[in-house]
Order: structure tokens, then sequence, then C-alpha cells
């Protein structure tokens, strides 16, 4: 028994996808939708699905190696993002001038200049009327 958690694609790509773990020799014991968020992910629509699995004839080969490579589009991504304090309104891009590199660890830290520990994702530009 086995987990897969993959984008909720649409209808054909999800027949793509189910014949490919079946060609696998898995089935499919249970398909819950909308099972992770991912703040920032709409490519995926920001939600994932969790596949449950059983592998029946599979041949899954044993692992020889530990990957330990970038996983997350995040991680591989040089696009800096910025961030509003929502109490003092003090703007602040993650990884730069000594802020942290993940919106988690800026919560955890707290704003530099009040404290507060609650960010509204902000761009350069955007005003109050055009963040939804």
């Amino acid at each position: 028994m086995g987990f897969l958690s993959y984008s909720q694609p649409a209808s054909v790509e999800q027949i793509k996808l189910q014949h490919a773990i079946h060609s696998l020799g898995f089935a499919i014991l249970s398909i819950r939708r909308d099972f992770n968020t991912y703040e920032g992910a709409s490519i995926l629509g920001s939600t994932g699905q969790m596949i449950e699995l059983e592998g029946l004839f599979a041949q899954v080969p044993e692992q020889t190696e530990r990957y330990n490579g970038e996983m997350y589009t995040a991680d591989k991504s040089t696009r800096r993002r910025g961030y509003r304090c929502k109490a003092c309104r003090k703007t602040v891009t993650l990884g730069e001038d000594g802020t942290p590199n993940t919106i988690e660890e800026l919560k955890a830290s707290g704003c530099h200049s009040c404290g507060a520990r609650v960010f509204v994702r902000w761009k350069p530009g955007m005003t109050r009327r055009s963040r939804h």
C-alpha cells in the first residue's frame, strides 16, 4: 500500500494519470480530492489530491539513492515574494536584507519593525483595492 499526492488535472489528464498508475501495477483504492492546498501554486489550481494505492503486480525497484535535491517549485524559483505587515504596513521581500527566505520563517520571527506576525502578500504597485 502507498500514497501519491498529485495535482488535480482535468478529466482527460486524470485518465492518463490513472492509466500510468495502473500500467505500473498499482490499483487505485481511493482518490481524496482537495487533500492538499498550496498557497501560490496557481499552476496546480492550488490544490492536490491524495491517491491511495495498492501494489498488485508492481515491480518496485529497491531504492539505492536518496534524493536530496529541490522538491518544490518555490525551492527552484528565483522570484522574490513581497509581504506587508498587517499591523504596521511595513513591506518586506523574502530573502533580502536579512528577511527570512519563507513566509513561515517570517511569521515565526515577526515583523522587524513592530513584532507582529500577520502578513499579506504584496507586489510593487499593488493597492488595497487590487488585492483580493
